[in-house]
């Protein structure tokens, strides 16, 4: 699920990599490879514990269809961006966390 080290999957903000490794049980001179091997769900429960542990953290998770794109943004406030792509993997429409859209795209063949 870690994406074999391709994509990002956190941005956090206002947090040193001291305080993260702190949040996540790990010493400064371990890395984060295990995440690796994490399926989407316990890389979530690793990212809240960041969230939990630093209350000035702004964290940014990001998943993705693997070959296709982002799945999903969810921004420091937990609003869910949700990424919809059509039977060619082509981004068809973007929706906030109420389902509404936000940006849609439409693809037309020329005869």
């Amino acid at each position: 699920m870690g994406y074999d080290y391709s994509q990002p999957i956190a941005k956090i903000e206002n947090a040193t990599y001291a305080q993260v490794m702190t949040a996540l049980g790990k010493t400064n001179t371990e890395t984060l490879s295990y995440l690796q091997s994490y399926t989407e769900s316990q890389i979530q429960t690793e990212i809240q514990k960041i969230r939990s542990a630093i209350s000035t953290a702004q964290v940014t998770t990001i998943t993705y269809i693997p070959l296709v794109g982002v799945s999903t943004m969810t921004d420091p406030r937990g609003e869910k961006i949700t990424y919809h792509y059509d039977n060619f993997n082509r981004l068809e429409f973007v929706k906030d966390t109420q389902g509404n859209i936000l940006k849609e795209n439409k693809y037309n063949y020329k005869n």
